[in-house]
């Protein structure tokens, strides 16, 4: 072994100890030998290549894609889950639960409010059953004796309230203050006809009865000292008297005219003069006569006046009472019909339950409109609060479309348009306005807005929609869901083309999907071109003969949505 690894220092030797021109002579051989030996065997590995391409290139056509010439089916803009409301439909609930017996209206029948569309099953007599029957027996015994006692109560007052004592009493104070008031009435006409009767026999001289024979206080002249510094007062005072004695024949108390009498005959007196017939301490006396009569006439005046206020009194108590008899025998006509309303209405309730225990409960129409809708089936069991059927008003115009809009997302005013489509028909597009947008996020992180569709449709209630906005420029990269597949890593991957027609597997992060198919969120972009229908047997760098767009290009619902919202 030793002397075979010493063979080529060994030669190096002899061939570095030979003469130059021995040198180039076998260098030049040595050069023509290797040319020789390559050119022999360059046919062989340029066959053998051929022979590897024609392995590694596949003979069958297969579909590819471009991204972003899709034809339409996934090419998505941005778009946020909505659903179809109507205001004028409603949902059929279950009174209670228990098993649908039967329905007794088909869908598109016309219903009236409340009318009764099946029946569920009897309820089973459980302890909680049991708990309501028995409190609906105690609640119908409470309401059967509030009403005893209140019918008791209300006949009681009606007894009081119908003694007529205490009215007799009233009707018999008031004719008494109506008899003192005539009384004290006729005692000032009294005292006003006495007065001038006195003071006109004071002044003339003369005792003529003025009061039955006013006109002859006319032909009697009053002495000269009586209002002899003014005398137009002497000449006046008949005609106030006069005038006076004619308004006490009317009737009533004249209390103007008395008023203006009292000042004449003061102020006569007053302008009188003392005489020798007639000295100053007579026209003293009778100027305090006149006044002293006037007072009187004044507190005879107050009196007849407090007589008429007691007459009021007296009349105003007993038309209170009046009506507070009235208004209490009403109160107890409430009462007692209110306390019979509670009887029946705790009847009904008993019977209900009782009813819908012992028998079946009805399934009613809350309100009228066409049945739209059966989604239970005889035989299911349902509970409060599982929708049974829907109810349509049968119109269209009322249909709003109330969706959410992520908060990360530019958030549009009211009026601007929006576009909506309906799953599996993405050419189906209507054009809504947005009525408002709501200012809370809500539990799912998002922002609730209502839109109205700009002209009617023909969409049931609760379908599930896509409002995509009409400014809306993000794209979405999509892939059938033919073109993904997995490796054994479970790595999310697709086949890639180059412009060569070589195939390389990438890996990808998909997103949402769109009807048939997936949103690649990272791995490819646009322009690159990938098996839109890949063969099981590719291989890593195969070499494939590009093919025209595949003829059926899976549709999809063209929503544009995760098939979980």
């Amino acid at each position: 072994m030793k002397k075979i690894n010493t063979l080529p220092q060994e030669w190096w030797h002899l061939f570095r100890d030979l003469p130059i021109v021995n040198q180039i002579g076998i260098g030049v051989f040595v050069v023509l030998m290797i040319v020789l030996v390559s050119v022999s065997i360059r046919p062989s590995i340029k066959l053998r290549t051929e022979t590897s391409e024609a392995q590694t290139t596949v003979s069958t056509f297969l579909a590819t894609q471009t991204v972003g010439e899709e034809t339409g089916a996934f090419a998505t803009a941005t778009s946020w889950p909505g659903e179809i409301i109507s205001p004028n439909d409603a949902d059929i609930q279950p009174p209670r639960e228990g098993t649908i017996v039967s329905w007794n209206v088909t869908i598109g029948q016309y219903v009236r409010q409340g009318q009764v569309l099946g029946k569920l099953s009897a309820a089973s007599l459980t302890p909680e059953l049991h708990k309501v029957l028995a409190e609906q027996a105690v609640s119908l015994t409470q309401a059967k004796a509030r009403a005893a006692s209140s019918q008791s109560y209300a006949a009681q007052t009606r007894t009081q309230l119908n003694d007529t004592t205490s009215r007799d009493a009233a009707l018999k104070a008031i004719d008494a203050a109506r008899k003192s008031a005539e009384a004290s009435e006729a005692h000032v006409r009294t005292i006003l006809r006495q007065a001038i009767g006195q003071h006109y026999a004071d002044f003339s001289g003369n005792n003529i009865d003025i009061l039955s024979a006013p006109d002859k206080m006319y032909l009697i002249r009053m002495p000269y000292f009586f209002g002899a510094t003014n005398s137009q007062l002497r000449n006046s005072y008949p005609t106030v008297v006069a005038s006076t004695l004619k308004s006490l024949e009317k009737g009533g108390i004249p209390s103007a005219e008395a008023r203006a009498y009292f000042a004449m005959a003061s102020q006569l007196v007053t302008a009188s003069i003392a005489t020798e017939d007639y000295s100053q301490a007579k026209i003293d006396q009778l100027k305090k006569d006149i006044s002293a009569d006037q007072i009187t006439f004044g507190e005879a005046v107050e009196t007849y006046q407090n007589a008429l206020i007691t007459i009021s009194d007296k009349e105003r108590e007993l038309a209170d009472r009046s009506r507070e008899v009235v208004a209490k025998t009403g109160e107890l006509e409430r009462d007692a019909t209110l306390s019979q309303n509670d009887v029946k209405a705790a009847q009904d309730s008993y019977q209900a339950v009782n009813a819908a225990i012992a028998g079946g409960a009805s399934i009613v129409a809350p309100k009228a409109g066409y049945v739209s809708s059966i989604v239970k089936k005889v035989g299911e069991f349902v509970k409060p609060g599982d929708p049974l059927a829907s109810i349509s008003s049968g119109s269209n115009a009322d249909k709003i479309i109330r969706f959410r809009i992520p908060s990360n997302a530019e958030i549009p005013s009211a009026g601007a348009k929006v576009k909506v489509i309906r799953p599996g028909f993405a050419k189906d597009i209507k054009i809504g306005t947005i009525l408002g947008v709501g200012r809370a996020l809500d539990g799912n992180g998002a922002y609730m807005a209502d839109a109205r569709f700009e002209s009617e449709v023909d969409w049931p209630a609760h379908l599930s929609v896509r409002v995509i906005p009409n400014d809306s420029t993000m794209q979405t990269i999509a892939v059938p869901f033919d073109a993904i597949w997995w490796n054994e890593a479970n790595q999310t991957r697709i086949w890639l083309v180059a412009t060569s027609g070589i195939v390389q597997s990438k890996v990808v992060r998909t997103g949402k999907t769109f009807g048939d198919a997936v949103e690649i969120l990272e791995g490819v972009s646009k322009g690159d071109t990938y098996l839109s229908q890949p063969d099981e047997n590719i291989k890593e760098g195969q070499k494939i003969e590009q093919a025209i767009f595949p003829a059926a290009v899976p549709e999809g619902d063209g929503h544009g949505h995760e098939h979980s919202e």
